[in-house]
């Protein structure tokens, strides 16, 4: 019996039981193998909070210890970067998978490297164009100092100068909080009311967005102001003091049913369908590579540096979320189609002309 090695990141999240989803959705698209007389050996670490040394150690625990074949994970674009050169010279495939805090570096990413995900920093572009297009010409990025540290602000800056090079942006993150401690709001609402922008662009997460929003509508800004937030701006959604809208995006244009909450198990089974599909005819490890590169349903360049696959989708469904009852009730409805950020090699290569300041832990795993 054929026996392939699998190494999987399971990192910590206090949002979303992402890890025990993940894997739960891999395991299940891997299950046709053994039909195939092909026997997988799951080796699973905990990645935490994906700091460098310590994910250093667990590559090298999968590479000379459980010979993985294949390493696979929720883990940021950042890391994927960092040990990207490491998986070429050992010859492995990289299924990098995330919901998109980052802009991939193609700089630093080598074909070895494969990145599942729903790219949710080219939802920030659209947003931002969208607010100049149809809200105004003034918007503000506000965020904590962990939402800030991804590329949402960069992409929302860019997609309102692509609306119109006349617009203004501003923004305002708050400080970094004490450990175990929240933002403080009172920081940030002081420059919001003082710049009075047409909309907001929110980019809180988990228990700080009831925080942010109650304190917004506390001093009556939502009438206004309008807000733009991501998904994960209402999800989870933990209730409100008011009513509210929200415009957002839909995590996948061409699928509804990939939902926030499903979207983890769904990145599993994606990574696990793609192994089965090239895994049966690879007699070695380079051609699981090129296999997977033959797929093209990931985000992959080639051995020249160039975009082979990006699984862009080439627009965004923006939605419209109501909050009502008294800020109890959540309804989302479909506002439009709209168009979303498609960058080319050169372009991407573009947005790296500066150092880029970036977490090492992929959003949402805090």
């Amino acid at each position: 019996m054929r026996q392939i090695n699998i190494g999987v990141l399971i990192p910590n999240s206090s949002i979303f039981p992402i890890g025990k989803s993940f894997e739960t959705g891999l395991k299940a698209a891997l299950k046709p193998l053994q039909e195939l007389d092909i026997e997988v050996e799951l080796s699973t670490e905990f990645s935490g909070q994906s700091g460098l040394r310590q994910l250093g150690e667990i590559f090298d625990r999968f590479f000379n210890y459980h010979n993985s074949d294949i390493v696979t994970g929720f883990i940021s674009n950042k890391i994927a970067e960092d040990v990207s050169e490491k998986f070429k010279d050992k010859q492995r495939s990289l299924i990098v998978n995330n919901i998109g805090g980052q802009i991939p570096d193609i700089n630093k990413l080598s074909e070895n490297v494969f990145i599942n995900s729903a790219h949710l920093w080219r939802h920030a572009w659209s947003l931002g164009h969208y607010g100049v297009k149809n809200l105004g010409k003034s918007g503000m990025y506000v965020s904590s100092v962990y939402d800030a540290g991804y590329s949402f602000s960069q992409m929302f800056s860019m997609g309102m100068t692509a609306a119109d090079p006349d617009s203004q942006w501003s923004f305002a993150v708050g400080s970094m909080p004490p450990n175990g401690k929240l933002t403080d709001m009172e920081v940030i609402l002081p420059h919001i009311e003082k710049q009075k922008p047409d909309f907001i662009f929110a980019t809180f997460c988990g228990t700080e967005t009831p925080l942010f929003l109650n304190e917004f509508m506390k001093r009556g800004l939502h009438h206004d102001i309008k807000i733009l937030g991501l998904p994960y701006l209402t999800s989870p959604f933990y209730g409100l003091d008011d009513d509210v809208n929200i415009t957002s995006t839909q995590l996948y244009h061409h699928d509804p049913e990939i939902t926030t909450d499903k979207v983890f198990y769904e990145l599993g089974w994606q990574t696990g369908e793609m192994i089965v599909s090239v895994v049966p005819d690879a007699k070695d490890n380079v051609e699981i590579q090129q296999r997977l590169a033959e797929l093209k349903k990931c985000f992959n360049i080639n051995g020249e540096g160039e975009l082979l696959a990006s699984s862009f989708e080439e627009k965004v469904t923006l939605t419209t979320n109501h909050i009502t009852d008294s800020g109890k009730q959540l309804t989302t409805t479909t506002l439009c189609e709209y168009e979303s950020y498609y960058p080319t090699s050169g372009q991407l290569r573009d947005l790296f002309k500066d150092p880029v300041f970036s977490w090492l832990n992929p959003y949402l795993c805090i």
